[in-house]
């Protein structure tokens, strides 16, 4: 499943009411009336009609709390635990919690379970999350749904069952949460805890999608540009591909280069695709550091400067892309960009060569074919491994 972070509390909902007299309000709450309580504590709580006061509202919310009532319980919970002032109580706010839990408050027992899972305020128990979480989630809490689907695909706190983390996922991806309609789409498309059924899963990529989520666009990009799961549509995949890029997605800012570079569905255009190549380089994406790194070798979009072609080829290369080590070994080879090293660029087409780079073997062969009886003997070697991947010459 996708590594979706955990799901944070949602604040309360408040009541509010239609008509509304402060000064018949506080004198209802002040006379003992609970829901009166609540809503005046909601009302100081958010400024609603009434002057912002944290203070009067937590004492609000602890009279009518002190009443057994669970909203109000999980409301000063909620209040105890997140002020940015003095109120703040995490002690207090847990006992609160653990009240509004035991009466079934689903928002509480969610809550709860958060704090368990982190090991915030509690000694982090995950079992005991779960517990909670499927407390919550049994009444329809989504994002209990969502967080109790991950522990069971992970096998958190409870044993590993994928079965039942896709159906609690599909529980949540059918109320709206987007995190659930992605992982359950991944699910479906890799057949873990359910059966594959791509065209599903485009559809719970595209709910997801049109509510923003990232890895949903770009998910669904691919499919849409590849005609897998449904039918081609190379337009639609590009505007979920500027959605996501947009996002700062480094994955969909490479292919949307790509494409501009290769005029693949939109007008060729070097410029722009340097441009988009750059963003995802800059953010340590290997595949866009080395064709911007080609870009500037070649000219191609940009001013030419071997200088910092070398620098993206290194950065690539030092992530293990095959192509970037044997462009670094070549530059260190011949000065190109960067100062002349033999020993260094014989290391890196050692490295590409180990990857199976046919021409990083012949090269690294050339290395070392006057070298020693041993270092010959390994220039043999990798002569004939190049030559059976038909690269007998060092021109592609």
């Amino acid at each position: 499943m996708g590594n979706k972070q955990t799901a944070s509390p949602k604040s309360a909902t408040k009541g509010r009411g239609k008509g509304f007299d402060e000064r018949s309000l506080r004198a209802a709450a002040d006379a003992g009336e609970v829901a009166a309580q609540l809503e005046l504590a909601s009302r100081l709580d958010a400024g609603d009609k009434v002057e912002q006061d944290e203070a009067e509202a937590i004492r609000y919310y602890r009279l009518a709390a002190d009443q057994g009532l669970a909203s109000a319980q999980y409301n000063l919970a909620l209040v105890l635990d997140q002020s940015q002032g003095a109120e703040r109580d995490q002690a207090e706010a847990i006992r609160y919690l653990r009240l509004a839990a035991a009466q079934g408050e689903p928002k509480a027992q969610y809550y709860l379970a958060c704090l368990l899972h982190h090991g915030e305020g509690l000694p982090k128990d995950d079992a005991e999350a779960v517990r909670h979480y499927r407390l919550a989630a049994d009444q329809g809490h989504s994002d209990a749904q969502f967080n109790l689907a991950l522990s069971l695909a992970k096998g958190q706190g409870i044993k590993k069952n994928l079965a039942e983390s896709v159906w609690y996922y599909r529980l949540a991806a059918d109320q709206g949460e987007p995190n659930a309609q992605y992982n359950l789409a991944l699910a479906l498309v890799n057949g873990r805890g359910i059966k594959k059924n791509a065209a599903e899963a485009i559809r719970y990529y595209r709910l997801a999608a049109d509510q923003g989520h990232a890895s949903a666009q770009y998910n669904l990009a691919l499919a849409l540009d590849r005609g897998r799961g449904t039918e081609r549509n190379q337009a639609e995949a590009i505007r979920y591909l500027r959605l996501v890029a947009a996002q700062g997605k480094p994955e969909a800012q490479y292919y949307l280069a790509y494409l501009l570079h290769h005029g693949e569905g939109l007008p060729k255009n070097e410029a722009e695709a340097v441009r988009h190549y750059r963003l995802a380089a800059d953010q340590g994406f290997a595949n866009a550091q080395y064709n911007l790194a080609l870009a500037l070798s070649e000219a191609k979009g940009v001013k030419k400067n071997e200088k910092e072609a070398a620098r993206l080829y290194r950065l690539a290369a030092d992530q293990g892309l095959m192509e970037a080590q044997y462009n670094l070994a070549n530059a260190l080879q011949h000065g190109l960009g960067v100062k002349m090293n033999l020993a260094e660029a014989m290391r890196y087409f050692r490295l590409a060569a180990d990857q199976c780079d046919a021409h990083a073997q012949f090269r690294l062969a050339e290395c070392l074919q006057d070298g020693t009886k041993a270092e010959k003997a390994e220039a043999a070697r990798l002569f004939q491994l190049a030559a059976k991947q038909g690269v007998t010459d060092d021109s592609f």
